[in-house]
């Protein structure tokens, strides 16, 4: 991910610091299922547990050591909502496949 503007030097290390800091952290099922009902039922009932996350949920909280502001808790962010706060757009259609990456050369 490419932060231009979003960060400066400090704030770069500092999310990467609290990446490294983060590693061992077990995989948050219990956010998954909190995810799941806030969907299904519209509910705002936050629960989870220290220690435990999802993917984009890491990235949200390491992203907090930036400039960047999200409009909803980030235990429960989903990766649409980063796509919709980088402004991310699907692929055309006939661009790369599903498991590549275009910057890859192998």
């Amino acid at each position: 991910m490419r932060l231009g503007s979003l960060a400066d030097r400090r704030d770069r290390q500092q999310l990467v610091a609290f990446a490294e800091w983060s590693l061992g952290d077990e995989y948050g099922w219990l956010t998954i299922v909190n995810i799941a009902l806030a969907l299904l039922f519209g509910g705002r009932f936050d629960f989870g547990i220290d220690g435990q996350t999802i993917c984009s949920g890491l990235v949200a909280r390491a992203l907090e050591r930036t400039s960047a502001i999200f409009g909803r808790a980030l235990s429960n962010i989903m990766p649409a909502d980063l796509a919709r706060y980088f402004n991310v757009t699907p692929r055309e259609k006939g661009g790369t496949s599903k498991g590549t990456n275009p910057h890859c050369k192998i």
